[in-house]
């Protein structure tokens, strides 16, 4: 799957910090990755929505959960971040890819 892929890649990059994939549908859950990383030790948790654009999951699904966690789990730090589209140097990396896209096809 892709996104364990993307944890595993990252966790490689930034070996000080650990990355696990949580999903709504799915295992594992966010309330059982919070809790997996709870027990290593973690007490700063960050939850990026891999989700392009506003909607259900960005504006309900994921803050009701994380605010929950953040009850069940006062120790811990729960951070929420924005999703994709909303976070800085998006459209850049975006435009970017594009232009490099164009620029490999002789499009220019």
């Amino acid at each position: 799957m892709e996104i364990r892929e993307l944890c595993r890649q990252l966790s490689g990059v930034k070996t000080d910090w650990l990355f696990t994939e949580a999903f709504l549908n799915q295992e594992p859950r966010l309330d059982q990755a919070v809790e997996n990383l709870r027990e290593k030790g973690c007490t700063e948790i960050r939850v990026l929505p891999l989700l392009v654009f506003k909607g259900k999951h960005t504006l309900e699904d994921i803050p009701n959960q994380v605010a929950a966690l953040r009850l069940k789990y006062p120790d811990v730090n729960l951070e929420l971040e924005l999703h994709l589209s909303r976070l800085a140097g998006f459209n850049e990396m975006l435009l970017h890819t594009l232009q490099k896209k164009n620029i490999q096809s002789g499009k220019e």
